[in-house]
């Protein structure tokens, strides 16, 4: 090869190799604006009602709990006993959507059914176990019937429920408009509280379309173990719940699955404390609980719940002994799992 052709071939090479760097920069100058991430997707929550439709969820209780007695008495020194409660259930929650309007808000009749229910007492070595159905309840202890009642009568827990229905009223966002709350089957079984049953297990959602990982908040109502006036005085307290849209069940991206969080806690302060003979002191509660949310039928298919509270309140007892007082302590656990069955059309 000649010098001169040399030269050439050389000053080809530098236009390519500078044409290639000249490329290469303004591809790299673009690439920022060019490729920016896409914004994230987003769902929208929404309930999807049909006229004529029932729901049918099956609804399954398990609690636990210890109630500890402490007696003072200026004659007697204090005295303490634990009494260890469980408590098992099941029954059936049928929601018959009535109505629909146009926005999207149902009219539903509620009703329950098919209960299976039972709780168990132990005092030292005495158990004593109650079975609760939609037609008699019966208490034994020692293998002999205490007491049985049937429904109808007087003093059956399921009175006013069983057989009945209630009307809510819900947005296509699942807020309750409103809603006839079914009587408190009472202090027999303190973990059947069906009034705040929907607020539990029927999540609030956002106006927006939101992504994954979206928070927001919402307030619902719990209530205590019942245990009859003056233990607790129909207290009703307010806890902060947090959803966070988690993401998708696994292999099907029509399920989205939401976590629920919140607690509250109280307590009279000392002053109030000494003036009053009896109620309660201090109290927390904590409510934890996972959703799976069928976004192409709106519907939740499930929830797990989980209520944890601790309670400790003061009675006085001057109507069987001046001066004596009971001090009670209650650490109660109540999950709930929810399930829908098929759909059915009326």
């Amino acid at each position: 090869m000649t010098k001169i052709t040399a030269e050439r071939t050389g000053r080809q090479i530098y236009k390519a190799l500078k044409g290639v760097v000249s490329a290469l920069i303004f591809f790299l100058l673009i690439l920022p604006t060019g490729c920016e991430k896409p914004p994230p997707a987003k769902y929208l929550f929404r309930y999807r009602f049909q006229p004529d439709e029932i729901l049918n969820y099956n609804v399954t209780m398990d609690g636990k709990g210890e109630v500890t007695l402490t007696t003072f008495s200026r004659k007697k020194e204090a005295e303490e006993i634990t009494l260890p409660v469980d408590f098992k259930g099941r029954f059936l929650l049928e929601a018959n959507i009535d109505s629909v309007s146009s926005a999207g808000t149902a009219g539903i009749s509620v009703s329950y059914k098919d209960f299976s229910c039972m709780i168990t007492n132990r005092v030292r070595d005495r158990e004593t176990t109650m079975l609760l159905t939609d037609q008699l309840m019966r208490v034994e202890e020692g293998g002999r019937i205490k007491k049985e009642l049937k429904v109808g009568e007087s003093g059956f827990p399921l009175n006013g429920i069983v057989g009945s229905s209630f009307e809510i009223e819900v947005d296509s966002r699942g807020k309750l408009i409103q809603a006839q709350v079914p009587p408190d089957p009472g202090k027999d079984f303190p973990y059947m509280k069906l009034d705040n049953l929907l607020d539990q297990i029927q999540p609030e959602f956002p106006l927006a379309a939101i992504p994954v990982g979206t928070s927001w908040s919402r307030e619902v109502k719990v209530s205590p173990p019942e245990s009859g006036r003056p233990w607790n005085r129909g207290q009703i307290w307010t806890i902060k719940l947090e959803s966070i849209f988690r993401g998708f069940k696994a292999g099907d991206e029509r399920v989205a699955i939401i976590d629920l969080s919140g607690n509250f806690k109280q307590s009279i302060d000392s002053e109030d404390s000494r003036a009053q003979l009896s109620g309660l002191k201090q109290s927390s509660h904590t409510l934890t609980g996972t959703i799976e949310f069928d976004l192409e039928k709106g519907l939740v298919l499930s929830n797990q719940s989980t209520l944890k509270q601790e309670l400790d309140i003061l009675m006085a007892i001057e109507q069987i002994a001046a001066g004596s007082k009971i001090k009670v302590h209650i650490n109660d656990t109540t999950s709930i799992t929810v399930k829908l069955a098929a759909p059915e059309v009326k």
